[in-house]
């Protein structure tokens, strides 16, 4: 991949490959250990579902009206452990967390979380490592999903309308996900009453090599919010979803004997004035932060560089690695 641009090089997979070891192991796992780790994940699922259902019997408006704190302590309670079991069975025994996950300091409390976003696991990470049960930023569809769009909404998500503009413009301005989003997170920041919201404002997965472009909707309304890196060690098959098949990606987690995830937590950042009065000024710094705690470049490229590559490439059947098909 010597010959990859720079913008793409954030999305490209450099797994070591189909050894002799890593198929035996594919086998005999696949046979040994991956029905049990399913059937614990359903069970978990299943059973959490059933629990928030319960818990939120009288409770309507997950949007605009704070939980009372006998059920935020409730779904609290069971979030974090079944997070803990599904990541469990999943091959992620141990999450290494290094710095203090509390959203306060003398300074004050932020209630906005920012995080680099390297796979859909990320989410689940994050339920594990806080203290509280925080929300995040989806997309509309998230809702529609089977056992996890109730979810999402208990856990105070907030939506990003992938509708046209015209479809947008009928949604009122309040509804999650209304194209007013940034003005919702803005809200939420000071809204401490509400769940935390975590943001990836590199608005897509990386493969965590690279800090790509913020988006600023975290930053417009100049809160103080609490950094935290995610990165998944790797051996033989990294965790990071970039450029894999979503089926094939889980198939070759639950594959793996043990994954590896490390949780680095940043104090509370506050924004200078300067800051607060310039949103751009204010994710770029915190973006030039994170990269050089991650000890990562940063590269100038965003979600249309990530689509543009993988118009470049062609996928190889039953392999875990999207490889090109024509030089780029």
């Amino acid at each position: 991949m010597e010959n990859t641009p720079d913008r793409f090089k954030p999305y490209t997979r450099d797994d070591p490959g189909w050894t002799t070891y890593e198929i035996i192991k594919i086998i005999l796992v696949s046979i040994f250990l991956v029905p049990l780790r399913l059937i614990v994940a359903t069970l978990a699922f299943t059973w959490y579902w059933c629990v928030v259902k319960m818990g939120a019997i009288g409770h309507e408006d997950f949007v605009n009206k704070p939980l009372s704190s006998w059920r935020r302590n409730f779904f609290i309670s069971v979030g974090g452990p079944m997070a803990r079991v599904l990541m469990f069975f999943l091959g992620f025994y141990t999450v290494k967390q290094t710095g203090s996950n509390s959203l306060k300091d003398e300074k004050g409390q932020a209630n906005i979380i920012i995080s680099n976003h390297t796979s859909y696991l990320d989410i689940f990470m994050m339920m594990v490592v806080s203290d509280t049960l925080p929300g995040f930023v989806a997309k509309r569809d998230v809702t529609k999903i089977p056992f996890i769009g109730f979810k999402s909404l208990v856990w105070g998500c907030l939506y990003v309308d992938n509708r046209t503009k015209q479809d947008s413009k009928k949604i009122n301005d309040e509804s999650p996900g209304s194209p007013n989003l940034t003005s919702l997170i803005t809200r939420r920041g000071k809204e401490i009453g509400m769940p935390p919201i975590v943001c990836f404002p590199e608005g897509t997965t990386t493969n965590g090599k690279y800090i790509i472009q913020f988006r600023t909707g975290a930053f417009v309304g100049g809160h103080s919010v609490k950094i935290v890196f995610i990165k998944y060690p790797y051996k033989y098959f990294s965790p990071t979803w970039e450029s894999i098949d979503g089926i094939v990606h889980m198939l070759r987690i639950l594959t793996q004997f043990r994954n590896y995830c490390e949780i680095t937590w940043l104090p509370v950042y506050h924004p200078s004035e300067e800051e607060k009065n310039n949103p751009k000024l204010y994710a770029e710094n915190v973006r030039k932060l994170m990269a050089e705690k991650l000890n990562v470049p940063l590269v100038d490229s965003t979600f249309s560089d990530k689509l543009e590559y993988h118009q470049s490439i062609g996928t190889v059947s039953y392999t875990h690695l999207t490889l090109p098909t024509k030089r780029i």
